[in-house]
């Protein structure tokens, strides 16, 4: 609270304070006895006392024999910065991706019939379809990464010319 007369010709030291400009006076009282600038008695007198004010004249008469204290203000906190929002790629699936993936699933589906079917005529040929579809399934995955990598690198170039 500013207790400095307002420039009226002194008409505002008689102006009425509310709840607020008691409960600043009571603040700084407090903050002058945590400086010990105050001992406990005083302290307390001057609460009541600040409590019991009706006009500006008698709120400055509790802190004028003390120093002024300045407000501290917070520095703002930093808002948000301009610019795009950074997209996380790495979690997020593309069509490439989706391909691999369907053509996975394809290749074990595949596999698995011929299985069946190969199962069904001769045991060597089940374990031929076997060994086979495993193969696909760990070529597709190979690809799959392999492909990753070149986006990957590909991102890394584009981003590095900007």
């Amino acid at each position: 609270m500013d207790l400095q007369p307002i420039h009226d010709g002194g008409a505002g030291l008689t102006k009425r304070v509310g709840d607020r400009e008691r409960s600043d006076v009571c603040d700084e009282l407090a903050a002058h006895f945590a400086a010990g600038r105050l001992t406990g008695e005083e302290l307390d007198d001057r609460l009541a006392r600040a409590m019991r004010a009706q006009t500006v004249v008698d709120l400055i008469e509790l802190v004028s024999d003390l120093p002024r204290r300045v407000p501290t203000t917070p520095a703002p906190a930093p808002g948000p910065q301009p610019g795009p929002i950074p997209v996380d790629r790495t979690l997020a699936w593309n069509g490439f991706d989706i391909i691999c993936l369907l053509l996975l699933i394809g290749g074990l589906m595949v596999s698995g019939l011929l299985l069946l079917v190969a199962g069904a005529w001769e045991p060597a040929a089940f374990v031929a379809a076997l060994v086979g579809g495993t193969a696909a399934a760990v070529g597709g995955a190979a690809a799959m990464h392999l492909g990753h990598r070149a986006m990957a690198r590909h991102d890394h170039r584009v981003a590095s010319r900007r």
